[in-house]
């Protein structure tokens, strides 16, 4: 664990009711800390998450017509 930047700074109000922002804190780990043992996966927690969170926000997209 190598937390960078202290978790509270991200529940400030101004931040948290931005709907362009997610927040997302993890238990453990830091700016250093995102890398597991492999296992069926490469271990690169990180890029597996940016590649769930794009999708996540692909899905709720709205379809564009025509």
């Amino acid at each position: 664990d190598d937390p960078f930047v202290p978790a509270d700074l991200f529940r400030d109000p101004a931040l948290a009711s931005n709907p362009h922002v997610t927040v997302r804190i993890t238990p453990h780990g830091g700016h250093c800390g995102f890398v597991e043992h492999a296992g069926a996966d490469d271990g690169y927690w990180a890029e597996r998450e940016i590649v769930a969170f794009a999708g996540e926000v692909c899905r709720r997209a709205p379809q564009a017509s025509g």
